[in-house]
């Protein structure tokens, strides 16, 4: 049987993070035609592909968020809300007070010749008001300018104010009135780039924004809820369709940038990043039925180091870009970029296990702690998981 507590969906998330942190070092630099020709229109751009391991967490975050509503776990909106503030906030408060005091510290130096994508951040001064907005993390502000790759929290913080309404859609409708809703959402969210409404400050900060993301979650939430029926269909497909499976997982993951120049090409400018978005989302979606439907491949994801990546991907996702820049700050013009790296990357490491042990655990603890004595609630009675195929 599939356990509620599923390993390859940590190794996922985890090696989803190590791509955001690699998406992140092949940023900073002006690359030459080479470089991205290798890394970029090559079949090694899964290793820089950022943007695509973020509709990961989101879909991961759907699937592994909705497992104890299935469950028929009872619980208050309150208790899920206090568990949800502070599994995110307090890792994410500590590791911005780092943010501050680094940028405090470093950004004055002028470094030079780097590509414009990192000078959107650490570019200005540090004021009351944007270390405000930063801690709330809900607001529609400059993302960029402490750390940017907090936008996707600000999703995370948003639709887990929602979740359990989220739940309740996914386990009472049909997948296909479910699909309807999220296909709804997107086109919504859309038209803020049709009308020039709710324009982001950061990137893809806008509230409206957080409709097509939310979509995203109600995937995740059909995929955990059907996760029965897609092992036991992809165990009983043949060898050589399970391989076709495979590379599409791998092609709509890895190419869905494709996508957005085919919208472009369509004349669909204010929706072709949404079809860039589903596209990455479908690989994302089959990269997680081929986890959870092939044994060979769960055995693989549950090796301890991948466990490990997945343990500690929270924290790897918060710290890496402070980390990054500080290193740039000190070292550009002194060492090689590829030494800066190096270091950036296994200082990320060491931080995030700190971080997860001392910050990441207790917080959990905290949490359940805190809402041990609450009066269960529940919107259903029974649970709807399906009857799971052994692997």
């Amino acid at each position: 049987m599939v356990k509620d507590r599923i390993d390859q969906m940590d190794s996922i998330r985890g090696l989803a993070a190590i791509a955001v942190v690699f998406c992140h070092f092949y940023s900073v630099e002006i690359n030459p035609y080479l470089s991205s020709l290798l890394f970029k229109y090559s079949p090694f751009t899964f290793l820089i592909n950022g943007h695509g391991s973020v509709i990961m967490f989101f879909l991961l975050s759907g699937f592994v968020l909705m497992l104890p509503f299935l469950k028929g776990a009872q619980t208050t909106y309150k208790t899920f809300l206090v568990k949800r503030i502070l599994r995110i906030y307090i890792p994410f408060w500590i590791a911005m007070l780092f943010a501050f005091l680094m940028y405090a510290l470093l950004s004055a130096k002028k470094v030079s010749g780097l590509s414009e994508w990192f000078y959107n951040s650490w570019n200005g001064s540090i004021t009351l008001k944007s270390i405000v907005e930063n801690l709330f993390l809900i607001g529609n502000f400059n993302s960029n300018l402490y750390n940017n790759a907090i936008w996707s929290l600000i999703h995370e913080m948003r639709i887990s104010l929602i979740f359990p309404f989220i739940a309740f859609i996914v386990i009472k409708l049909s997948w296909k009135k479910v699909l309807s809703i999220a296909l709804s959402l997107s086109v919504i969210s859309g038209t803020t780039h049709v009308f020039s409404f709710d324009v982001s400050y950061g990137y893809h900060t806008g509230f409206v924004d957080t409709f097509h993301y939310a979509s995203i979650f109600l995937i995740g939430g059909l995929l955990a809820k059907h996760r029965g029926e897609i092992v036991n269909w992809f165990a009983q497909s043949s060898t050589k369709y399970k391989w076709v499976i495979v590379a599409a997982a791998y092609v709509l993951f890895t190419y869905a940038g494709f996508a957005m120049a085919v919208g472009n090409l369509l004349g669909l400018y204010s929706y072709s990043e949404i079809l860039a978005d589903y596209t990455a989302t479908a690989g994302a979606s089959l990269i997680i039925v081929v986890a959870l439907g092939s044994a060979k491949v769960a055995t693989i994801l549950s090796k301890p180091v991948f466990k490990f990546f997945g343990n500690i991907s929270y924290s790897l996702y918060l710290y890496h870009l402070i980390v990054l820049y500080s290193f740039v700050y000190l070292l550009h013009g002194i060492v090689p970029m590829s030494i800066i790296y190096v270091i950036t990357f296994l200082l990320t490491v060491l931080i995030s296990v700190l971080s997860y042990k001392y910050i990441e655990i207790p917080t959990i603890k905290l949490g359940k702690k805190m809402t041990m004595k609450e009066q269960p609630l529940t919107f259903r009675k029974e649970a709807v998981t399906k009857p799971v195929m052994k692997l």
